[in-house]
């Protein structure tokens, strides 16, 4: 069977507009309280003195603020020009993965696109897992680079937070499989996402039972440590 004779819907994201509003939310309360903060910074210092500012006082706070001012005006032109380019939908279909901008880009990375790796430990489609601050992902190659495949978008100012990623990637996965079987994945990527590399079906119970173990374990390791402590204090 020829590939476009392969019945292979397209599955869109699902938008998480409550979690993607609070953290628009906390970003503007922090924004909102750091400027609060270094706007009183030259206050605190006049209010401690109890006097009137002289000439150095005034130079320097003159100075301080345009630079406050100017900083402000940085970032929030940075933030109007990511917020054009936040993403508003996330398609997985039978060509590939596609990233449509709220300013009507597209941008996509097409399954005819991925290349095999070069490297002997490391599969065609792998995961990159998480590095200290660094965010994990999974990646493939392409044009001899590598090559981060993404399926939601936490960049300052165009946060795109999905209900279905889990599914997505499952899907993706599938289409790489179904329209290039010589390309490799790692186990890796399936049991990160609970994914069963057979069906490429998302075990959502198996995740929120994951989920479950990890926040009971997290609790009885912090009572244990309470509990320590309190004895041998």
């Amino acid at each position: 069977m020829k590939d476009y004779e392969v019945y292979f819907p397209a599955v869109k994201s699902v938008p998480d507009k409550l979690m993607t509003y609070v953290l628009f939310g906390f970003f503007f309360i922090l924004m909102a309280s750091l400027v609060t903060c270094i706007l009183a910074i030259p206050l605190a210092f006049q209010f401690e003195r109890g006097n009137a500012p002289g000439w150095g006082g005034i130079i320097f706070d003159v100075f301080y603020y345009a630079l406050t001012l100017w900083l402000s005006w940085c970032i929030f032109s940075r933030y109007k020009k990511t917020k054009r380019m936040r993403l508003k939908e996330i398609v997985v279909d039978r060509d590939g993965i596609h990233y449509f901008s709220i300013d009507g880009t597209k941008n996509s990375i097409l399954y005819a696109e991925l290349e095999k790796s070069t490297k002997m430990y490391e599969k065609d489609i792998d995961w990159k897992p998480r590095i200290r601050n660094s965010v994990g992902y999974i990646h493939g190659h392409r044009g001899g680079n590598h090559l981060k495949i993404s399926f939601y978008n936490n960049d300052f100012g165009a946060a795109h937070l999905i209900k279905n990623k889990n599914k997505l990637i499952a899907h993706f996965l599938k289409g790489v499989k179904r329209f290039d079987s010589s390309l490799s994945i790692s186990d890796s990527v399936f049991s990160e996402f609970h994914i069963d590399k057979n069906t490429f079906i998302y075990d959502r119970k198996g995740h929120l039972k994951f989920v479950i173990t990890c926040i009971i374990v997290f609790v009885l390791v912090a009572l244990a440590i309470y509990y320590f402590m309190r004895i041998t204090g």
